[in-house]
């Protein structure tokens, strides 16, 4: 634990004119876990004026990243943390450099901080007003709280690709700016009311889409009606929709099109046919029965 602590940066200032520098794989030769926790009250101090505009700090072990900093960052615009098992990551940290416009968390394990430390998994994202463009793939989500990106008002681009989401329970709120969301190879097997609103909130005024490959998508009974329908409505914005698949009555996949829909609607109208037939039936036995 470590708090108001001053840190000087003058002696990188061989770097100064740089505006791309990369870190990547500097703890290669060690497993050991980086863990920073609980260090608050952090202001960076130079007397240099630093051009950093990317920063690269991919796969360095930086498992815990719980560090609150006030001032004195450069104003980066994009940042990359993938591959570090991250499980805990400050929004005291981001808000020290709100100038991102693109971050790159892929292949962590932010899954287990929307567990283990809810409320600071729910605040991650808000200090970043100026966010472009995220990815948050293959992080084991199973999901994302609905206002996670509300403060984002300038997204364009989400890419959740590779994680274990089973809705998209999430709004967002660029509105006519925002262009893809990717939620392929996630959990997905129904697409309720609530998903099916804040897709329709994210398509309105804009050329938004959403690309749901990969996921298991049913069309094989009566409660995937909706889901198959609405998508099939909904072509346009829906990424390679020719090659979106979902797993029939029969088991077997195929392409979800009016052919699915119809076959979804058969399998819910099964139940009412026989019945119909099983009245029928009965019916002419009685009249026969009578008749003789």
């Amino acid at each position: 634990n470590m708090h108001n602590i001053t840190c000087s940066i003058d002696d990188l200032s061989s770097f100064g004119n740089a505006e791309t520098i990369i870190l990547d794989d500097l703890c290669k030769a060690s497993l050991d876990k980086r863990r920073l926790q609980n260090v608050t009250g952090v202001r960076v101090e130079s007397n240099v004026m630093f051009h950093l505009k990317e920063l690269s700090l991919r796969k360095n072990n930086l498992v815990y990243l719980d560090v609150e900093v006030l001032s004195g960052m450069p104003p980066i615009e994009s940042l990359s943390l993938a591959e570090n098992n991250i499980e805990l990551l400050s929004p005291g940290l981001l808000a020290s450099i709100h100038t991102l416009h693109h971050i790159d968390l892929s292949y962590n394990s932010l899954g287990l901080m929307s567990t283990r430390n809810e409320t600071k998994f729910r605040e991650l994202m808000k200090p970043l007003f100026n966010l472009v463009n995220i990815n948050l793939a293959n992080n084991m989500l199973s999901y994302l709280p609905s206002d996670f990106f509300s403060n984002n008002n300038r997204l364009e681009v989400i890419d959740l690709s590779g994680n274990i989401l089973t809705q998209i329970n999430f709004f967002i709120s660029s509105g006519a700016l925002f262009k893809r969301l990717d939620v392929t190879r996630n959990e997905i097997v129904l697409i309720d009311t609530s998903s099916i609103h804040n897709l329709e909130l994210m398509f309105r005024n804009n050329n938004g889409t959403v690309d749901l490959r990969g996921n298991p998508l049913s069309c094989k009974d009566c409660s995937s009606l909706g889901t198959v329908s609405w998508i099939v409505a909904h072509n346009k914005p829906i990424s390679q929709i020719k090659n979106l698949m979902c797993t029939n009555s029969d088991g077997k996949h195929s392409t979800i099109d009016e052919d699915s829909v119809s076959h979804v609607q058969s399998v819910c109208n099964r139940p009412r046919t026989i019945a119909v037939w099983c009245i029928s039936g009965i019916l002419v036995v009685i009249v026969v029965v009578r008749k003789y």
